[in-house]
């Protein structure tokens, strides 16, 4: 049986990229349970076009403006929330999608019951469509189960499908902060990438199902490098290479700490049924913090004491727990060469 998947669209001044997208989506070869389309204000002619695509749907359309602008990632959060589906997709103004998104989505979510969170890349073309040869967060297929995502992995809401309870039964509101040095929060697409960790398991396939249209329009800019500048040889050695000071170890420790923070608040006010998992959660953030503060330490501190502070972490088999701050083996030769190469 096929998952019914709402679609969740945010739209603003959209109107010289938005008929390809929504015919896109008229012709999925998977129909969605519906299509949910917030529009924060627009001045152009969305609403028109919009209103002529709901008409005209095989499925249902509901459209909704805001009194008051919300910015895109609030946006996008309240169309999910007014999704009625078991999953949510997030789907930009002026991308294209794959014609068999869905459907290839939905034969992923049958073979992995226990996932929250499917992802996907996206292939970057020009604001005409034509392909510059680069992929968005390219991927083989993954299974992270709980709280073994690394930490500072990232995402993007156009190739993400995820449980409708993510939005339903956890207020937005309460979202992991993005910097220990602001009061902003995380956009959409990285809150439910977080958040989805704390609650389940999150699957990252290779097929690129979006068009992704790069534009000087677009609210948002990449931030990640396209497939074909990614790490290639030669990259372990610079990045072991690569001297990691206290005081940038600090700052994430200090990052994990606010995201237990905000996990606590979410316990307060989430549904009842997600609590043991938003509790352990945040015992699992503050003790990653904990670790990532004894690696500053270490940088810190003289040789016998960065001596025993290495021994201390790899006794506790830190270094290899998938997912925590240590980060792995790479993190636990960066330390060793802390140690005994780099010292003060």
């Amino acid at each position: 049986m096929s998952a019914k998947i709402s679609i969740a669209m945010a739209t603003f001044n959209g109107q010289s990229y938005l008929y390809d997208q929504l015919d896109s989506l008229a012709r999925q070869t998977l129909k969605p349970k519906e299509v949910v389309i917030c529009d924060d204000g627009s001045t152009d002619r969305t609403l028109e076009i919009v209103e002529q695509f709901k008409r005209k749907s095989e499925f249902e359309v509901r459209v909704y403006q805001n009194e008051k602008r919300l910015g895109y990632a609030d946006n996008f959060l309240k169309a999910a929330s007014l999704c009625t589906g078991d999953w949510i997709g997030f789907c930009d103004q002026d991308d294209v999608w794959a014609l068999d998104k869905l459907e290839i989505v939905s034969e992923y979510i049958r073979k992995n019951p226990s996932a929250v969170l499917i992802a996907h890349p996206a292939e970057l073309v020009n604001y005409d469509l034509t392909r510059t040869g680069d992929f968005a967060w390219a991927s083989a297929y993954i299974v992270y189960p709980r709280l073994t995502m690394p930490f500072f992995q990232s995402g993007m809401g156009c190739g993400q499908v995820f449980r409708a309870f993510l939005v339903k039964d956890v207020p937005y509101s309460y979202r992991f902060p993005a910097s220990p040095k602001t009061n902003d929060v995380v956009p959409h697409d990285d809150w439910i990438l977080r958040l989805s960790q704390c609650i389940g398991s999150a699957c990252y396939i290779p097929e690129a199902l979006v068009k992704r249209r790069r534009h000087s329009e677009s609210a948002t800019a990449e931030n990640k490098p396209p497939a074909s500048a990614q790490p290639g040889k030669g990259y372990l050695k610079r990045r072991l290479r690569k001297r990691i000071p206290a005081d940038v170890l600090l700052y994430h420790a200090k990052f994990l700490q606010n995201r237990a923070i905000a996990l606590g608040l979410l316990s307060d006010t989430s549904s009842p049924i997600l609590l043991d998992e938003l509790r352990s959660a945040k015992c699992y953030y503050e003790r990653s913090a904990i670790i990532m503060t004894e690696r500053a330490n270490l940088r810190r501190s003289k040789l016998h004491l960065r001596v025993a502070i290495l021994l201390r972490l790899v006794l506790s088999c830190e270094y290899w727990r998938a997912g925590t701050a240590i980060g792995g083996w790479r993190s636990a030769a960066r330390d060793v060469l802390e140690v005994f190469t780099w010292r003060k």
